[in-house]
């Protein structure tokens, strides 16, 4: 039985910043030591992005 790691949750910034290729690095990074956070991380960035750009075509930002 392999033991986790436990990382930090200032991983959880990451992709909040820098959403889907925040959410993509800190996966790389947390994978091998905390898998659950690391598929935390990744589902993050990618709903964050989603998000970002629903609001943006709601907004009436970027054209349909």
């Amino acid at each position: 039985m392999q033991l986790e790691n436990q990382r930090s949750r200032w991983w959880y910034l990451l992709p909040i910043f820098l959403q889907i290729i925040g959410g993509v690095i800190a996966y790389f990074v947390l994978r091998h030591d905390d898998p659950g956070k690391a598929k935390n991380c990744l589902f993050l960035g990618i709903i964050l992005t989603v998000l970002q750009i629903g609001l943006s075509l709601i907004a009436g930002v970027v054209p349909y």
